[in-house]
């Protein structure tokens, strides 16, 4: 549980639930009070939020991105030999290949390992282009110097040895010894969080706004042939993945273009429901790329070059992740027009703790980019009865009003759908909500039901009050929920009921 925070009631009694489910959901939908709250970036997600292997299997898959025959010179001995300073707090450094060193170090010194790294191959004139980013759970960054290339990836859990790799593109590796004495070069500082490069003198003299709207630099497009894509017929919208024969349908599909290292690559998602195109475009604007590290299983997430050729596939599906580079795909693509057509499929299962998971996608739909307009999914659908019903062992209680408003929490702003046996005191609401986003203002000792809505349109924690017992959830909290418009419409549902005091929970 993230917090213990509710309507009414809940400041009585607050019973955190971590892990425990609970037969919820709601129906229906209900027009957004409008607020003066301006909505804000999702904080980064804490290390139990965070899927560790499927973020290990996407650094790896990234890592690897480009190490397929005909891309990249071929090393031209010692003229190509690139010497890697290797941090004093190292464990073990292993040669994996040629082009591939893979260095160990203790849990939670990823980022400050990685920090050293990029330091010295700046000193060193290697430049780390647009898109990357070094963080305490992960990292990755693409450097390149004279027509060479040098990916830096790693995963950092907390708890388990961090594997810092460094990948060569056309140059032979080694390890190198740090140089005390090495300052990072003159070239203008990459600030990969807003995708443009500062030059130092603006950095200086410019107000941060004059800053923030400086020319920005992007990679050069690859020109790439024409292929007729207009001629093509439409492919279906769809994929798959199967774990231990057992197959997961993934009925929703979206492609963006993204900034990756110093070029341009398209992604495709297919998830079981639509994501949220206006909170994919908002990422695009600020960072030229979508965090994908959040999307909740199952999924595919398929990424291709510049020339269309698949790099990398990642996929998860009821609790086991996997994933496979180039050579583990077959099928192709065509993204023209602004249009991605294709269909790709891995070439054999990939095998976790005992279970095996193999994936397979289609797809030919639009491609978002920065300048997009998120596509409308309200228009012309029909309204849902807003209604509630609160279960308490075997008694009913029926919960027929409805409110919905926008509410902020902690650095977040959420949506809030507000389900009561009478009607809440709208004032004390909007007087709450003007004062500071919040809705600490108002008092509520009925029977309430209160179900959170993230900015991805995904429930993201729901609050129970009845007859002195407060509950709180974020576990297995499942919905179809769409927010748009000052409408929100939708079904929320979690697990099995509850038992609090003796007594069972349920929501519907």
């Amino acid at each position: 549980m993230k917090r213990s925070h509710c309507l009414g009631g809940c400041w009585q009694v607050c019973v955190a639930m971590v892990g425990v489910s609970m037969l919820s959901g709601v129906c229906g939908e209900s027009l957004i009070l409008p607020t003066e709250v301006i909505a804000a970036e999702q904080l980064p997600a804490s290390a139990a939020e965070v899927d560790v292997e499927k973020t290990a299997n996407d650094a790896i898959a990234e890592a690897l991105k480009g190490i397929k025959a005909g891309n990249g010179p071929a090393a031209n001995k010692d003229k190509d030999v690139v010497s890697v300073p290797i941090p004093d707090n190292a464990t073990k450094v292993t040669q994996t290949s040629p082009n591939v060193l893979q260095i160990k170090f203790p849990a939670g010194k990823g980022e400050a390992a990685a920090t050293i790294v990029r330091d010295q191959l700046r000193a060193a004139n290697w430049d780390a282009g647009i898109g990357g980013k070094l963080g305490k759970m992960s990292g990755n960054l693409t450097f390149t110097k004279a027509g060479k290339t040098l990916t830096l990836n790693y995963v950092d859990t907390g708890f388990a040895e961090v594997n810092l790799m460094l990948i060569g593109i056309g140059i032979k590796l080694q390890p190198g010894k740090v140089d005390p004495d090495a300052k990072p070069s003159d070239k203008p500082e990459v600030n990969s969080e807003l995708s443009h490069t500062v030059m130092p003198e603006l950095k200086k003299n410019k107000p941060k706004s004059d800053v923030d709207s400086a020319a920005r630099t992007l990679p050069e497009r690859v020109e790439k042939p024409k292929r007729g894509i207009g001629e093509l017929s439409k492919f279906p919208n769809q994929g798959k993945v199967t774990v231990n024969d057992e197959p997961v349908a993934l009925a929703s599909i979206v492609a963006f273009e993204a900034v990756s290292g110093d070029r341009w690559v398209t992604r495709v998602i297919a998830t079981a429901r639509p994501l949220k195109q206006a909170a994919i475009i908002e990422q695009l604007q600020k960072t030229g790329d979508y965090d994908t590290s959040s999307l909740g299983s199952p999924y595919i997430r398929l990424e291709l070059d510049d020339r269309d050729i698949a790099n990398s596939m990642s996929l998860a599906a009821n609790k086991t992740p996997g994933g496979t580079g180039n050579s583990g795909l077959k099928g192709e693509a065509i993204v023209e027009d602004g249009r991605a057509r294709g269909s790709f499929q891995m070439t054999e299962p990939k095998e976790f703790f005992g279970r095996t998971i193999i994936g397979e996608i289609s797809f030919d739909v639009a491609v978002l980019t920065r300048e997009s307009q998120p596509a409308k999914q309200l228009e012309n659908v029909p309204k849902l009865e807003s209604s509630g019903r609160l279960l308490v062992d075997d008694k009913v209680i029926s919960l027929p009003s409805v409110v919905a408003y926008q509410v902020k929490v902690f650095d977040n702003v959420r949506t809030a759908i507000f389900f009561t046996e009478k009607p809440i005191n709208l004032e004390k609401l909007k007087s709450s909500l003007a004062k500071d986003g919040t809705d600490s203002g108002v008092f509520e000792s009925q029977s309430q039901v209160k179900v959170e809505i993230d900015k991805e349109d995904r429930p993201a924690m729901m609050n129970l009050y009845s007859d002195g017992a407060s509950l709180n959830s974020n576990s297995e909290l499942i919905g179809d929920v769409v927010v748009e418009d000052g409408r929100a419409r939708g079904t929320v549902k979690l697990g099995k009921p509850s038992e609090f005091i003796g007594k069972k929970f349920s929501f519907d």
